[in-house]
């Protein structure tokens, strides 16, 4: 008997979690549209360049933090192959 994770593929034999790689654009999109609520950040830019209606201010906020939520997520994804242990397989 196995246990399920709720956020597991299985992918032939072996099971792969993804987790930390699906969750990390959201929690780093959460981060940057707090600045609506005062928190700051990134998200300062965004919405700053839509009240000028200035595209480059824009994409001052939103070019690092897409770069942000990209290299978090391969970070976290090389960090969980490295830290799952790899099973015996038998033949």
């Amino acid at each position: 008997m196995h246990a399920q994770w709720p956020f597991a593929e299985t992918s032939g034999r072996t099971r792969v979690s993804t987790w930390p790689v699906s969750y990390t654009h959201l929690c780093i999109g959460v981060a940057t549209i707090a600045a609506a609520i005062g928190a700051g950040g990134l998200g300062v830019f965004i919405f700053r360049g839509v009240a000028m209606a200035s595209n480059p201010v824009i994409l001052a906020g939103a070019i690092p933090a897409a770069v942000l939520a990209v290299a978090a997520d391969l970070l976290l994804g090389l960090l969980e192959r490295r830290l799952t242990p790899r099973q015996a397989t038998r033949e």
